[in-house]
């Protein structure tokens, strides 16, 4: 089966390319257009992009200058409140110190004079006058004298207990007699 191509048949075949090659044209046409409005919206895009990002650095710096001022201004005030208050303390300090003082040496003078007064008070309460001294060493005297002319010993017997001796030979009461020589004992009243 042999096909010959008639003339109409390559008249056809001419016609359809010519469509074809029209129809790719329109569309290299179209397709440039895009492809420029492309171009041209990218190019569009990059510069707002590039303005955005110079308004945001822009807006970025001024809002951190006016947060900077703003803290400096702050912390200045902050600072000037801690400067008044350090000042009143110190004066309040001052005030404190010399009150302190002064009652410091109140304090002290009268500690001083109240250990005085206690002094002297357990002096005339605690220490007998000159005329109570004097009858006691009078009675003392009396007592050492007394003792003197007695034949008075102390010593312990049985013991621990505590003894004084009295010579009692030729009485005829029957205390306590020592073992070895016939002398008396007796053991003093406990009251």
């Amino acid at each position: 089966m042999e096909k010959h191509l008639t003339d109409r048949d390559v008249q056809l075949f001419f016609d359809a390319a010519e469509k074809l090659r029209e129809a790719a044209e329109r569309d290299g046409k179209n397709a440039r257009e895009a492809t420029a409005a492309l171009a041209s919206f990218i190019n569009k895009m990059n510069i707002r992009l590039q303005k955005l990002e110079a308004d945001v650095s822009h807006n970025l710096n001024n809002s951190a200058e006016t947060t900077a001022n703003r803290a400096a201004e702050l912390l200045s005030i902050k600072f000037q409140h801690a400067n008044d208050a350090a000042e009143r303390a110190t004066e309040q300090y001052q005030q404190a110190a010399e009150n302190l003082n002064i009652r410091n040496w109140f304090f002290i003078l009268g500690t001083q004079i109240v250990l005085i007064l206690i002094f002297i008070a357990s002096i005339l309460f605690l220490v007998p006058s000159l005329d109570d001294i004097q009858q006691r060493r009078e009675e003392l005297s009396s007592l050492n004298e007394q003792i003197k002319n007695s034949h008075l010993e102390w010593a312990n017997c049985e013991g621990d207990k505590k003894c004084f001796r009295t010579d009692e030979r030729g009485n005829a009461g029957e205390p306590y007699r020592g073992k070895q020589d016939g002398s008396t004992w007796r053991v003093p009243w406990k009251g």
